[in-house]
């Protein structure tokens, strides 16, 4: 995953003037760079701690994108599974970034375990309608690959109620960042709209440092 400077200068902070700038909206170029970062912490993190760390899956826009496309097609998800060398079932927790209507970031928190989806949303509504029948095709066709059973009558879904909200209509894809990262530390989500800015300052010098 490449970006280019047009996309870095996306985080630049936002002013009172700019609360509605699409310059500085979170693109799709942007969430999938720093989810595969995320992804390898995850991996390095096991790596050091042992097997006794369960390690978080972090997928990537693009992927949902292409996973959301491929509904009702067997062959087109086979090739995506492929493709992304996804297989959810290895993991107890998959964090997923989704790009709502090219117009809004939200992300989502996999249980597989559990069988449980939770929804994080930087707005108040739910968006359990545009997400679960595609995660739970994604999810029967790969059971069935394993021949595992699967049951989506047992599968519930349910949204973060102490998500912090935004107040601007550019923050969305910076509030899902800091929340994912949260989320993969297993911290609670207590960030606020008046600390986007700083958040914007960190996640461009994690970049320019390539580290997190």
């Amino acid at each position: 995953v490449t970006i280019s400077l047009e996309d870095f200068l996306r985080l630049r902070p936002v002013s009172r003037g700019e609360s509605s700038s699409q310059s500085r909206w979170i693109n799709d170029q942007i969430v999938d760079f720093l989810s595969l970062a995320l992804r390898v912490r995850e991996v390095t993190k096991r790596r050091v701690l042992g097997r006794e760390y369960h390690a978080k899956y972090v997928g990537s826009a693009v992927m949902w994108e292409c996973i959301r496309r491929a509904m009702n097609d067997d062959t087109e998800m086979e090739r995506i599974c492929h493709k992304f060398a996804i297989h959810p079932f290895l993991f107890e927790t998959l964090i997923i970034p989704i790009n709502l209507n090219n117009s809004h970031w939200v992300f989502m928190v996999v249980k597989t375990e559990q069988k449980r989806v939770v929804g994080y949303n930087s707005l108040s509504s739910s968006f359990e309608g545009q997400v679960m029948p595609h995660l739970l095709f994604w999810f029967e066709k790969e059971a069935k690959r394993l021949k595992r059973t699967f049951n989506r009558d047992e599968w519930s879904f349910e949204m973060y109620s102490h998500c912090p909200k935004q107040s601007n209509s550019v923050d969305c894809g910076i509030m899902m960042l800091t929340g994912m990262l949260c989320t993969c530390d297993d911290l609670r989500l207590v960030y606020r709209q008046a600390q986007m800015n700083l958040h914007r300052v960190r996640w461009a010098a994690d970049i320019l440092e390539g580290k997190l």
